[in-house]
């Protein structure tokens, strides 16, 4: 699905502090690249795709998501001034705000016709993705600042985390952020959400995700998501997590955006901790609504 996006002589190097986590190490198969950005247009009404940032494996809050356009990671220019140690320096009668960071400066334009410039220590280079205003926030690809301030950056597709490191970068505590999930419960979670949704809608996907985090929560269930999934003490919910080359199993790439939907918070189902593609004839629980082919019960 995804091809590498080839790095343009511009991109050079980034300096700083911005952004929050997931490494997928434990899962060496996967080395997808920036192109997986395209993932965000596939027509599926409630999709919102949560990228992370990380520098030096440190997970950075961000004041506004980041988002995907044109295969570019865009991030707020007061992010990545911040987390970056930046110094910036707006100069209003220019139109002009100006990035230092130790023999580095990059002057950056937000008059119209010029988001596309910018000055790196005087020689002039053209961002082949132009700076935004978005909800007067100054929004800027990632990669170019990044690689021009000295950072070397990567795409982990996997888990939609841009990573950024340097050596001897020490990151000020003030911006990292620790995340609630580990990028193990976030590959389990991804797998049962797979095999037991197939190929259907997000909506579906992201309530199979939340039944598992709605029994996560609960008193009379395991605490972790590994131990939700194989728990046999209430009956087998999630029958697929027992059969072969499930704990091999590669998630699709909507399985996994559903599942970070649910871990980041968004909860279609509150409350239900049952599922099925028929009904159940229980009267000690109580039908929710169905979503896609299933019925989902609290």
């Amino acid at each position: 699905m995804i091809d590498t996006l080839q790095n343009k002589k511009e991109n050079k190097g980034l300096k700083g502090r911005f952004f929050f986590i997931m490494l997928l190490s434990l899962f060496p198969i996967i080395t997808l690249t920036f192109l997986d950005f395209q993932v965000l247009s596939r027509g599926l009404s409630t999709e919102q795709l949560f990228i992370d940032v990380t520098i030096n494996g440190q997970n950075i809050v961000t004041d506004t998501s980041p988002y995907i356009k044109d295969n570019r990671v865009f991030l707020s220019l007061r992010s990545i001034s911040d987390a970056l140690q930046i110094d910036l320096l707006w100069i209003q009668e220019e139109n002009k705000v100006t990035l230092t960071l130790k023999d580095t400066t990059i002057e950056l334009f937000t008059e119209e016709s010029l988001r596309n410039i910018a000055l790196i220590n005087g020689e002039n280079y053209i961002m082949d993705t132009p700076l935004e205003i978005v909800n007067n926030r100054t929004m800027v690809p990632a990669r170019f600042i990044s690689e021009h301030m000295g950072f070397h950056v990567e795409w982990d597709g996997f888990s939609f985390t841009l990573l950024l490191t340097m050596d001897d970068w020490v990151v000020d505590e003030t911006f990292i952020v620790p995340k609630s999930y580990s990028s193990e419960d976030f590959l389990w979670l991804s797998r049962i959400v797979h095999v037991e949704t197939g190929g259907i809608a997000i909506d579906n996907k992201l309530a199979v995700a939340n039944v598992v985090l709605n029994r996560v929560n609960h008193k009379d269930y395991p605490s972790t998501i590994y131990d939700v999934i194989f728990d046999r003490k209430w009956s087998v919910q999630f029958p697929p997590a027992f059969r072969s080359g499930f704990e091999e199993l590669i998630p699709s790439h909507e399985s996994r955006i559903a599942s970070k939907m649910a871990l980041e918070g968004i909860n279609n189902v509150v409350g239900c901790l049952w599922f099925n593609s028929k009904p159940f004839n229980n009267s000690n629980i109580t039908f929710y609504k169905k979503i896609g082919g299933n019925y989902f019960y609290y």
